[in-house]
């Protein structure tokens, strides 16, 4: 019988790996049907920023997970998109309201500050711009640019195994901006 346990709690666990992998390699493509409407070249201030999503936590056969919602205020952030060649750049700073809830309902908040100054490069395709940052290219959705206005949403899914190889971290996160051209 307890061969039969130790089998079955093998099962899920490998069972959940692939889920975890499915769901990593599917998040890498981004799709929107806005058609791209203006040049996405130029300065652009961050006029609204908020990301959402949940973690999860499998340690044997234990899961527990986290959501989390962080919005943005206090934004004094600009994109730059250039073509000598496609740069790249974000830099300024901004806070967070960030909160999160535990399996158990249990909420709890924090504030955060947040500076970056970031270089990199740019390739666009249809309605999805590719942006390069020290090698590490992760794909922005473009829901709506407009001469005046752009949308970009960043759809990302982690997995991380512990050296433990017992415990496994996967995060599903959606970030979305919204600019206004300066």
């Amino acid at each position: 019988m307890q061969l039969i346990t130790k089998a079955m709690k093998s099962l899920k666990l490998f069972s959940l790996l692939v889920i975890l992998i499915g769901l990593n390699s599917c998040s890498k493509k981004v799709e929107f049907d806005s058609p791209v409407q203006a040049d996405i070249r130029g300065v652009w201030s961050v006029v609204e920023y908020s990301y959402e999503g949940r973690t999860t936590t499998l340690f044997h056969e234990d899961q527990t997970y986290y959501d989390f919602n962080s919005i943005g205020w206090e934004m004094h952030f600009d994109v730059v998109f250039s073509d000598s060649p496609n740069s790249y750049s974000k830099s300024g700073d901004y806070f967070l309201d960030n909160y999160f809830i535990n399996d158990e309902g249990e909420t709890f908040f924090y504030e955060s500050y947040n500076v970056f100054d970031e270089q990199g490069t740019w390739e666009i395709n249809g309605n999805v711009v590719t942006i390069t940052i020290n090698g590490d290219s992760f794909n922005a959705g473009i829901s709506e640019l407009t001469e005046e206005r752009l949308i970009l949403r960043i759809n990302t899914t982690t997995t991380e195994v512990e050296d433990d190889f017992i415990t496994t971290h996967s995060t599903v996160r959606n970030e979305t901006y919204v600019f206004e051209r300066d």
